[in-house]
């Protein structure tokens, strides 16, 4: 799931991810949960990996013409900072189930910037609101 912003409404681009704790066999017939370690893979190495991927994707879209930058940005450029910045891929151990899944991502999937009970006043053009 993707979001763009944090608590404070300020810009806090990120995703939500799912990661099985194993994987089926080639045949699909049975599921094999990891053996060795406690994660699928290792945290410093999907992050790499996934940073590559999403970038290499990127520059497909933009080659394709499916991507546009905003005005007075270089995709080069961009490309170029995004390489060279380390992605932080935060990891927590499994869920207790499939319904603790479901709870998880039913907060996330229709969720505003803020909602209505985080609103404190609106007056004269501005916006009061709570945050932690």
């Amino acid at each position: 799931m993707l979001h763009t912003w944090g608590q404070t409404m300020e810009r806090h681009i990120h995703l939500h991810c799912i990661v099985p704790g194993g994987a089926f066999t080639f045949d699909g017939e049975q599921f094999k949960p990891c053996s060795h370690r406690d994660w699928l893979f290792p945290v410093k190495a999907l992050s790499k990996v996934f940073r590559g991927n999403y970038l290499e994707r990127l520059e497909c879209a933009h080659a394709a013409g499916e991507l546009k930058s905003p005005p007075g940005v270089h995709f080069a450029a961009l490309r170029k900072a995004l390489r060279e910045h380390d992605w932080v891929v935060y990891a927590k151990p499994p869920f207790g189930g499939p319904q603790q899944i479901i709870d998880y991502l039913g907060r996330y999937t229709h969720r505003i910037a803020i909602s209505n009970h985080r609103i404190l006043t609106v007056a004269d053009g501005k916006v009061t609101f709570t945050w932690k």
